[in-house]
């Protein structure tokens, strides 16, 4: 199976790594509009981005990761990821691949799943939990939406041993498309 999505392991290392920029102090959300990746997310802070080049079906294709930390031991995450024109999968094939390729890299025991949506496009939504050497937990709450040729993850992340950060909803529930996907 081929990764549709960066792997859990490299957003803990962004987040470890301290590629995103320091959050507001002051608790203040606005919102960031991304005209090139089609979305809009309100936030503490404008999230940094990074490209990467990831394995996706179809060859290698570029990820966009918009990254901020929420909180001492936790991050806020969107990947934007094309795919390939050769890539003929439906959009639920999309999805489900893109389930079961997180709960592989992360090893993890899903506590709830669910099918969502953002307007007229398919979403899935996945909280887990998986256990790092040494016995302490990280946590994860992930969702997934394919709009056109792209699949967008949007993550909240916790540190080992802590819990998700408080705004993890409202970040999430932000998201929403702009330009032609979002009329």
């Amino acid at each position: 199976m081929r990764k549709l999505f960066l792997p859990l392991s490299s957003m803990i290392a962004v987040l470890a790594g301290g590629a995103v920029a320091a959050a507001a102090e002051d608790g203040n959300w606005k919102e960031y509009v991304y005209p090139g990746d089609d979305f809009a997310i309100s936030a503490p802070a404008e999230p940094s981005l990074e490209k990467r080049t990831i394995h996706a079906a179809g060859g290698d294709s570029e990820a966009h990761v918009y990254a901020m930390p929420a909180g001492k031991n936790g991050a806020f995450m969107i990947v934007v990821n094309s795919r390939s024109d050769s890539d003929r999968r439906t959009d639920q094939e999309v999805l489900d691949e893109a389930r079961v390729g997180v709960l592989r890299e992360a090893n993890a025991m899903v506590l709830v799943q669910s099918n969502v949506s953002l307007g007229r496009y398919r979403g899935a939504q996945l909280e887990l939990e998986s256990t790092e050497p040494g016995g302490k937990n990280k946590r994860v709450s992930d969702r997934f939406f394919v709009v056109g040729r792209k699949l967008y993850q949007l993550m909240a992340l916790a540190t080992p041993g802590y819990a998700l950060p408080p705004d993890t909803e409202r970040w999430l529930d932000s998201f929403r498309l702009v330009g032609k996907e979002g009329q």
